[in-house]
Order: structure tokens, then C-alpha cells, then sequence
């Protein structure tokens, strides 16, 4: 079965599960407001929409934008964490710069280790 006969199956298989249950929760809330005497009040077959749109996903557009930056913001923070911390390691196997800069933090806040 090819790709597009899957979807056209699937789409019909939403769209025959969504006409049933319309149907049947207008009819439960039909009787609900004839029980109630309400029933000429209430036009609720009209209200009910029978088609669906075909959709990939179960979160909105506006959402999904929301949540790509936010994926982006948090994998740019990692690299540049990762940039960091390996720069730091470098600098600290090859040079004495941390070491000296530590030395001098400890000094200045007048830090003591025993």
C-alpha cells in the first residue's frame, strides 16, 4: 500500500470516528435539555462540525514555534557551556592561568583551607 493510500485511510477512519461521536454527543445532549424542557432554545446540530483537518501534529503552530526556540536557546547554552568548560581544562593542563587566578580568588576573599 503506498504512502498516499495510508493517508487517504487514515484521514477516512478520522473523519468516520469523529461524524460518530458528534452524532452521538449532540443526541446525549439533546435529551439532556428536552429532559430539562430547553429543547427549542437550542439548535445543537448546527453547531457540531463533521469534517476534520488532517494533522500531523497535536500541538498547535503558534506552540510548536515556542517550543523549537526554546529547544534552540537550550542546545545553544549546552555548546557554549561545552566550549567553556573545555577551554577551561586547556588552559588549566597547559598553562598556570586558573591556578594563579584561583590563588589570587582565594586571597582577595580572604578564603582559608586547612
Amino acid at each position: 500500500m503506498s504512502k498516499k493510500n495510508k493517508n487517504k485511510k487514515k484521514k477516512q477512519k478520522i473523519q468516520k470516528r469523529v461524524s460518530n461521536f458528534s452524532s452521538s454527543a449532540v443526541e446525549v445532549v439533546a435529551e439532556k435539555v428536552a429532559d430539562e424542557n430547553q429543547a427549542e432554545k437550542f439548535d445543537l446540530t448546527a453547531k457540531v462540525p463533521t469534517t476534520v483537518e488532517e494533522s500531523d501534529s497535536i500541538i498547535d503552530e503558534k506552540s510548536q514555534r515556542f517550543i523549537s526556540r526554546d529547544v534552540k536557546i537550550i542546545i545553544l547554552t549546552i555548546v557554549i557551556l561545552a566550549i567553556l568548560l573545555t577551554t577551561a581544562k586547556f588552559l588549566q593542563l597547559k598553562t598556570g592561568i586558573i591556578n594563579h587566578f584561583a590563588d589570587w580568588l582565594f586571597k582577595i576573599a580572604h578564603i582559608q583551607t586547612s
